[in-house]
């Protein structure tokens, strides 16, 4: 579910609250509701800003299984491209960097953009009970205890 909360006050409970709503806050929230953990994202920018974010697009193997085990990987399977080293040029000198060989693994071509658009629907298609992201959300002050948060985002002068 996606909120604008404009001068919203009030008390959101949840187990976890993730501050950005970006690839890793998205990654966060995903892995913790399919363990059947309560979250509430918290995102100063739209949904649309996000989305259109360019990012980096090369993405190690330990993120590509920690990917696949929040159950996004199809795309990068299907989509992604393995890359097994780079080169490296200064002064006229070039250095290729050959990853399969010296690590048995290789790096998948596959832009942080598009892990944002299955993140999203990932979310979209989740089906648990609290699973919030609130968007153009600025914080002004947030008291946590051990069973709730209490959110302020009403302005405060001052603060642009």
């Amino acid at each position: 579910m996606d909120y604008k909360l404009g001068n919203f006050r009030g008390i959101l409970k949840t187990q976890v609250l993730i501050i950005g709503g970006g690839p890793s806050g998205l990654l966060l929230s995903q892995l913790l509701m399919k363990a059947g953990i309560d979250t509430i994202i918290l995102e100063k920018q739209s949904r649309q800003y996000v989305l259109n974010r360019i990012r980096a697009g090369v993405i190690e193997p330990n993120s590509v299984e920690v990917l696949k085990n929040a159950g996004i990987g199809d795309r990068i399977d299907t989509e992604g491209i393995k890359h097994q080293g780079t080169i490296l040029s200064h002064s006229n000198h070039i250095v290729r960097i050959d990853f399969k060989k010296s690590t048995k693994k290789a790096v998948t071509v596959y832009g942080q953009t598009e892990i944002t658009k299955d993140l999203f629907k990932a979310q979209d298609n989740l089906n648990f009970f609290n699973k919030e992201i609130f968007w153009n959300f600025y914080m002004y002050t947030c008291a946590v205890t051990c069973f709730s948060v209490c959110i302020d985002c009403t302005p405060m002068p001052n603060c642009f």
